[in-house]
């Protein structure tokens, strides 16, 4: 465990991160969502001194940027840091070492992180992995781009790879503290193919996923639930064809496209079919209510880590169909629709297939979501992921102040 020492100042962890799951941060994506979790777990635990400052990128809102957002105190970049200038570079950097950070911990890592991090070159860092990308990933993301719909990644994309050999080779440099968490250790290739500098040592951090406390009650009516951005990754026309398949079900989307709209034509055509619903944002109360109605969860991704919206989905004792076994969990809590590539338009039946075997076998649904629920409520606990924490901050030699 990790070394405690007296709460005179509460330890302090700067979370680097691009989005905090809010509308002044968008989107509502599971990065945000992570960082916005990870904030309010030390808001709501008292057995720690603990303060969390989220290290935000410059505000795009209109009017004065935001000094909190989820109870969490807000720090954003100076617009100007971006252009490189060394004397906005060289404030910002003076203004964050008067914070005393005692840790950082970033929610994977974007290129814009390389500031944010190197303005406190000495902080120890656990480097969150939560998507890591392996050169077979890539090649298939950007297969889109040779399919009849929109891919929103270039070749040019790969370059984050080289930023972060940048960033590594600079850690070692300089002899910070660091360690990998790790989402789930079925990633550590694709974490290892991606970033080869990296390192060896991986430590498995989850995400806290709440399972509700009362008996799940479906909707009496056969009913399907999509979560996620709508954009060319996440390949949303895969469930609006199933939705035209299956005329007598209610297919549900919760999510809205990104501020590059790529799939303008697309939706526009969805939102004729008169069994398509679609939500928009939800969150907290509202999205769990949609989670405990549906009798399956659909992920059309092309790619992911493991997404928060299939552990909630379990959480809530539904199953999952997908054309990603993340890990096996597919396999075991739902159906796992075969790897399709592309743009998937050609295993649409695969889909299809998948979805129809749990929609018309009720005891089917209900066995994989109580499994589903349990495995859960085994791996996801608030104590999982403090355990977990303290055992990082243990291996890098990181004191953490205890209440008395």
């Amino acid at each position: 465990m990790a070394t405690k020492i007296s709460a005179a100042k509460p330890f302090k962890i700067g979370v680097v991160v691009n989005e905090f799951f809010c509308d002044e941060y968008p989107p509502l994506g599971g990065f945000g969502l992570s960082a916005k979790n990870f904030a309010e777990f030390f808001q709501s635990q008292d057995r720690y001194a603990v303060e969390v400052v989220a290290l935000l990128p410059a505000y795009r809102g209109k009017g004065a940027p935001p000094t909190m957002l989820h109870g969490t105190r807000i720090l954003p970049t100076p617009p100007e840091l971006a252009i490189g200038n060394p004397r906005v570079f060289k404030k910002y950097r003076d203004d964050l070492l008067r914070e005393n950070m005692d840790l950082l911990i970033s929610i994977d890592y974007y290129p814009n992180y390389f500031q944010r991090l190197m303005a406190l070159p000495r902080t120890p860092w656990i480097h969150w992995i939560r998507d890591p990308h392996s050169n077979e990933n890539w090649d298939r993301i950007l297969g889109l781009a040779k399919s009849e719909f929109p891919c929103e990644y270039s070749e040019s994309a790969r370059a984050r790879a080289r930023n972060y050999l940048k960033l590594q080779i600079s850690r070692r440099l300089l002899r910070r503290k660091f360690h990998c968490g790790i989402q789930e250790t079925w990633l550590q290739d694709r974490a290892r193919d991606g970033f080869p500098l990296i390192g060896k040592e991986f430590s498995r951090l989850v995400n806290r996923i709440n399972v509700p406390k009362t008996t799940v009650v479906k909707d009496p009516r056969p009913n399907a639930l999509f979560i996620g951005r709508l954009v060319p990754v996440k390949r949303p026309w895969i469930y609006f064809e199933l939705a035209r398949r299956f005329p007598e079900v209610e297919f549900n989307v919760v999510g809205e496209p990104d501020h590059r709209m790529h799939l303008t034509q697309i939706l526009k055509e969805a939102q004729q079919v008169p069994n398509l619903r679609f939500l928009g944002k939800r969150v907290g109360h509202d999205l769990e209510q949609s989670l405990e109605k549906a009798w399956v969860l659909v992920n059309t991704s092309i790619h992911e880590g493991m997404p928060q919206s299939v552990l909630q989905a379990l959480a809530f004792e539904t199953p999952v169909v997908s054309a990603l076994d993340f890990g096996g969990s597919i396999a075991s809590f739902g159906v796992y629709a075969g790897e399709c590539s592309g743009d998937g338009m050609a295993e649409v039946d695969s889909f299809a297939r998948a979805l129809q075997g749990l929609l018309q076998h009720e005891g089917k649904r209900r066995e994989l979501g109580r499994a589903g629920r349990q495995f859960v409520q085994a791996n996801y606990t608030d104590a999982a992921f403090l355990d977990q924490f303290l055992a990082i901050l243990s291996k890098m030699e990181v004191p953490i102040n205890e209440t008395a």
